[in-house]
This record gives C-alpha cells, sequence and structure tokens, in this order.
C-alpha cells in the first residue's frame, strides 16, 4: 500500500466526534476574521486559498476561449506551471536536494503533494512510475481540470528536480486521466519564479459560528469529502466543490491579462455572471453556506445573504452594502480577484431584480479593497 493510499485510509478515521470533519483541516486550515482562508503545514505558510465551485472553475475558462475564438490551454498551462512553484517552493526547499533528486525521496515528497490535492477536492491521482531526471507517470481519476493539473504536475518535477519538464495528459473512460511528465531541453526558469503581491491585509469582522469542538466553521459541516475519489461535495446542493490557492487564480488571471489584453477583465465577468445568473435560478439561497433554503421577501437581505457566503469561502469581506432606487453599491476587503466578484455580484443583482446592471468597479491603490456600483441597464 501507497503512502498515498495510508494517509487517505488514517484520515478517515481521525475525525471530529461533533462536526464529523477530518482533523487534518482544524489543524493545517484557518477562516479568518478578515475573509481569509489561510494554512500552516508543518510551520510552512503557504498563500492563502479560496473554496469554489469545480465546473464554476472550468466554465470560465471554457467561456473565454469561446469568445476569444481560440484556444487558451497552453496560456492555462504556463500559468498553473508558475502559480505551483510560488505555492510549494518554500516548503521543497527545506529539503536537500539529494533527498529531492532520488528516486525514493522524490516519491515520497509526490505522494504526500498529491495527498494534499486530494484534501482540497481536486481529484485523487498517484505517482505511477518515478524516474528521476527522465519522467514520471501520474494516473488517477476525477482531476478538477486537465490542463491546469498539467501545468501542475510541470512545475512540481521542475521543482523536485531542476531543469524543465513537459507536461501531456489525456482523459480515459471513467472520469480516469493520466499525466506524463517528461525531462525537457528548454533551459530551467526558476530564476522567473514569481512571488506572490504583498498586499496589506484589512482587519475585518467576520464572526463565524463554530464547532465546539474542533473550530472548524459550522458550514464546513455542509461538505463530503469523498477520500476515494479526491471530489469534496456540497451536500446542500450536491455540486461539487474544492480548495484552490488565491495566487493561483492571481497568476491565472494576470497572464490571460499580460498575453491577451485588457478585453480580459470584460469577458469574465460576463462568463462569471452568466455562471452566477444560471446557478442562482437553479439553487437559490442554497447556493450560500447560510443555512437558508428559502427566498425571502426583501431583495437587499436576499443579496445580503448570498453575499455573506464569501468569507467562508475566502473570498473577502463585504461591507458598506446598499441597495436604494435599483443602485446596488459594495464594498469588498481583501478580494480574491476584481474581475470574478463583479461577474459574481452582477449575475446575483440581474437575477434578483429582474433585470440589466451595468457594473463599475475600481480597485483602491492604497487598501486592499474592491468598490462596486451596479446601476440599472
Amino acid at each position: 500500500m501507497t503512502l498515498h493510499s495510508l494517509s487517505k485510509n488514517l484520515i478517515k478515521r481521525v475525525l471530529c466526534r461533533r462536526c464529523g470533519i477530518s482533523r487534518v483541516i482544524p489543524f493545517t486550515t484557518e477562516w479568518t476574521s478578515d475573509g481569509l482562508i489561510t494554512h500552516q503545514i508543518l510551520g510552512y505558510v503557504p498563500p492563502p486559498s479560496i473554496i469554489i465551485e469545480t465546473e464554476e472553475y472550468r466554465y470560465i475558462f471554457a467561456s473565454l476561449a469561446e469568445a476569444l475564438g481560440f484556444n487558451i490551454d497552453r496560456i492555462i498551462k504556463e500559468a498553473e506551471r508558475k502559480a505551483i512553484k510560488v505555492w510549494v517552493w518554500d516548503m521543497l526547499k527545506t529539503y536537500p536536494q539529494l533527498v529531492r533528486k532520488s528516486r525514493a525521496g522524490s516519491r515520497l515528497l509526490i505522494e504526500a503533494y498529491m495527498f494534499m490535492l486530494c484534501l482540497a477536492g481536486l481529484g485523487d491521482q498517484e505517482a505511477c512510475r518515478v524516474a528521476p531526471g527522465s519522467h514520471v507517470i501520474f494516473y488517477g481519476k476525477n482531476l478538477f481540470h486537465l490542463v491546469s493539473a498539467e501545468g501542475d504536475r510541470q512545475g512540481y518535477c521542475e521543482l523536485l528536480y531542476g531543469g524543465r519538464y513537459s507536461a501531456k495528459g489525456m482523459v480515459l473512460e471513467n472520469e480516469r486521466s493520466v499525466i506524463a511528465c517528461y525531462a525537457s531541453d528548454q533551459p530551467a526558469e526558476l530564476e522567473e519564479r514569481l512571488e506572490p503581491p504583498t498586499r496589506e491585509i484589512i482587519r475585518g469582522a467576520v464572526e463565524f459560528e463554530r464547532c465546539i469542538a474542533c473550530g472548524v466553521p459550522r458550514q464546513l459541516a455542509d461538505l463530503r469529502w469523498d477520500w476515494d475519489n479526491g471530489i469534496v461535495i456540497n451536500t446542500r446542493t450536491g455540486l461539487r466543490e474544492m480548495m484552490v490557492p488565491r495566487w493561483t487564480i492571481a497568476v491565472l488571471y494576470n497572464e490571460l491579462v499580460k498575453e491577451l489584453g485588457d478585453e480580459i477583465p470584460r469577458l469574465i465577468i460576463e462568463a462569471e455572471r452568466s455562471f452566477a445568473t444560471k446557478r442562482l435560478n437553479e439553487f437559490g439561497l442554497r447556493l450560500a453556506y447560510s443555512g437558508e433554503s428559502s427566498y425571502k421577501q426583501d431583495t437587499y437581505e436576499k443579496i445580503r445573504i448570498l453575499l455573506s457566503d464569501f468569507p467562508f469561502r475566502g473570498m473577502g469581506e463585504p461591507v458598506d452594502l446598499s441597495l436604494e432606487n435599483g443602485t446596488l453599491r459594495l464594498r469588498v476587503n481583501n478580494p480574491y480577484n476584481e474581475a470574478l466578484i463583479c461577474g459574481k455580484v452582477l449575475g446575483y443583482y440581474e437575477s434578483l431584480m429582474g433585470r440589466k446592471g451595468e457594473i463599475e468597479w475600481a480597485v483602491l491603490p492604497e487598501e486592499w479593497a474592491l468598490e462596486i456600483n451596479v446601476t440599472p441597464a
């Protein structure tokens, strides 16, 4: 039995007696009063994460490709390759090169990383063949997004072994997939490794109702981990969700803007508006983790409930919400991405108000905050 399998079998037996959540989650993850999801893994502090629906993640890229009229997989893959280097390099560099580049050491580090991805709901893959300096073959099921996973595996192999790798994957029957990473002749690009943007966090006042035994937010009990398949299911909606680093979203967004221009924010807003409208029409307030399932009469209250979901998802803290004469105003402190948040808010507005809206937004230069203004079109 592999380390990956042993870890899954162990974690399924170490659950909170009150809420049923795996004990590894409160041990490594904290939901802060600032609307952030932060981590600490054996002294390593990676960038914060968000909880996002898997289909939403896929939909944004598919909509962008359709609107642009060409395939953007190369950009997505490269952005993910860069992002993963930031996310795990500070952890990996604590291991000597001799360990990272050896067959046994690198296999253990790969399996530990695959377990972390399984915990985040990103699918269940293992390294079925490891040849340091030559190739690594990953096999498993239920990947959250094949192209992103290719970039992820490529970046991780480059960190482990040095030099440059290429990656190619394919989806097989029954949601199974294989990704092959192999050494490339291209020069190493570790010197171009990006750093997470340093933004001063705006201290917030978010209060979570928490499990009295392990301390996680009550909303987490609405998620069910399927360890054998590497997926997380929202029991209120039946939809698959996952936890991804905020930095991954930031790198993907910046890479798309750099490659394709300033039209990208508008296209992302439109894609997210369309997706949010569809989901809200289908699930109503069950989309939020508020515990509400039926609509309120007051439109302001409905929007407030939906936005109150942001802090649990690590998407920031909504403040200063107002809805007067058909105009919605909102500020989000510590936002994860301005275009995606604007699209989501616009989708909520149009669905609940029953009319088209026009959105204006600004990222404040002196603070990590986003101001949004939606008016009737």
